[in-house]
């Protein structure tokens, strides 16, 4: 693991590069056993075990073909709070794409950064006790794809802007989104702005995928705490969601 020589708007914390790692998140966890803390950064070429929020989803990137890394921040610096740190890190993604690339892209609730209906990029935010670890992973160089997984097409920055995108080069761009949104205050209207199918009818799971609780209604926005609002159709109840996932669209169209 080496340090690599670049600003950190996050304190100037060090940013670390290891070629081929399991886990830019485990890695991460031992840094904070080492005594690095708020702003530390470790960013990989290749991963052999990412992972995505549940457990039997793995995060795929063949080597220098996305964005690996995974970013320590103190809770106790957050001006948005713990609980909106998911979206406004899917709004930070998403702001460091348009000023590389000038690709607008959507918050797909929770974790998700879709171009055009298709993941680009995946946050992983866990806790350890008063740090916060955010993986995040983005297709930067990828061309091919084993087709829709867990009801979304994945695609890559290269073949939504058919430019050579060099992972390393967005990193620069993303810490620098980061430190804005984490420092804030940045308006909710602003992350609900950019929610994917915002206003329009959706059907969810909610709680774990096993659990197959169903719910469908009108994608209305978020709360103040991060909950995702859904509005049942008849009644006009709005509903509070802590976890789930979008898994339809409509008429049934898989599009999440």
């Amino acid at each position: 693991m080496k340090r690599l020589n670049l600003h950190n708007p996050l304190l100037d914390a060090p940013v670390y590069y290891i070629e081929e790692t399991e886990s830019t998140m485990t890695d991460a966890k031992s840094l904070l056993l080492l005594g690095e803390g708020h702003g530390t950064v470790v960013v990989a070429g290749y991963q052999r075990a990412g992972r995505g929020r549940f457990s039997h989803r793995k995060w795929e990137s063949e080597p220098g073909d996305g964005l690996l890394m995974t970013v320590i921040i103190s809770a106790s610096r957050l001006v948005g709070g713990v609980s909106l740190l998911p979206s406004y890190c899917g709004l930070a993604v998403g702001r460091a794409i348009q000023s590389y690339c000038g690709t607008y892209s959507k918050i797909k609730w929770p974790n998700d950064v879709l171009i055009a209906g298709r993941k680009v990029a995946g946050i992983l935010c866990e806790r350890k006790d008063n740090m916060l670890l955010v993986g995040i992973g983005i297709n930067c160089r990828k061309r091919e794809f084993n087709g829709h997984r867990f009801g979304y097409q994945p695609t890559s920055l290269g073949n939504e802007t058919h430019k050579g995108v060099q992972a390393l080069d967005l990193l620069e761009p993303v810490l620098a989104e980061i430190h804005r949104v984490i420092s804030g205050p940045v308006p909710l209207l602003d992350v609900e702005n950019q929610l994917y199918l915002l206003n329009e009818t959706v059907e969810m799971v909610v709680g774990l995928p096993e659990d197959c609780n169903i719910v469908t209604g009108m994608l209305s926005g978020l709360a103040n705490d991060g909950q995702l609002i859904v509005t049942e159709p008849v009644s006009g109840k709005r509903l509070r969601i802590s976890s789930g996932e979008i898994v339809s669209y409509k008429a049934g169209q898989v599009r999440g």
